[in-house]
């Protein structure tokens, strides 16, 4: 979710994030996993500008291209995000953005409003460019990459522009955990959260347990492969 422009890149990534985690695995997850684009189709996926939050997302054109299992959004200012509802899953794949790059990954966020305040978002933005500042001009730590954005800071395990991140995202009832790198840089109780960072949304408490999962691109090029999803036994789904 992009909230401030690119700042100058200085070397003080130690004193202003927290340390990064030992590797952590994650050998609770489900292993029947499929893919999130079987068959290099976007059948079932729609992209959106989503311009006003208190209105119904405005359909967008072809945006994105998926080609041998690879999305990529390029010079785009939109989402696209799953038809279907998703309520328990555990949501793995790789991402890397271009310099400046900014992007976001939408989690049960319903058909209206601005997902990442109406559902959640798990910011994705270029390390180099966000990360290394001296001069924060407001960017706040739960607006760096792993963060659900605008309320829940996340450690930092973010490689630089042009790498590629893995990513594994858990939603389980109230719980959500972020994997990145193999680094537990997130791992939240929503039902904790009782009261909201901001103005635009709810308290994370009120928000959603089952919605739509969608892709971001603010800025640049995001990709994303190796995109599978796993869910849960007790989800609560429709198409």
């Amino acid at each position: 979710m992009n909230r401030v422009p690119a700042l100058g890149v200085v070397a003080l990534l130690g004193a202003l994030a927290p340390a990064i985690p030992a590797a952590e695995t994650t050998s609770s997850s489900p292993t029947n996993f499929v893919p999130l684009f079987p068959g290099d189709r976007l059948e079932g996926w729609q992209v959106s500008d989503w311009s006003d939050v208190a209105k119904p997302p405005k359909l967008a054109g072809a945006k994105w291209s998926l080609r041998d299992g690879v999305l990529e959004g390029r010079n785009t200012s939109t989402w696209i995000y799953s038809k279907r509802s998703y309520g328990d899953f555990v949501l793995r794949f790789e991402g890397k953005l271009t310099v400046g790059g900014n992007s976001g990954i939408g989690l049960r966020f319903p058909d209206e409003g601005d997902p990442a305040y109406r559902g959640m978002e798990i910011q994705f933005v270029d390390g180099e460019v966000y990360y290394h500042t001296g001069n924060w001009k407001g960017y706040r730590p739960e607006q760096l990459t792993g963060s659900i954005y605008d309320e829940i800071p996340a450690k930092q395990a973010m490689k630089p522009a042009g790498q590629w991140n893995a990513f594994e995202i858990t939603c389980r009832k109230s719980q959500v955990t972020v994997v990145l790198n193999g680094h537990k840089v997130l791992d939240v109780d929503l039902s904790k959260e009782t009261k909201a960072r901001q103005k635009r949304g709810p308290a994370l408490a009120q928000r959603p347990r089952n919605g739509h999962i969608g892709f971001q691109n603010l800025g640049g090029t995001v990709t994303f492969r190796h995109l599978a999803i796993a869910v849960m036994d007790n989800l609560d789904s429709k198409d």
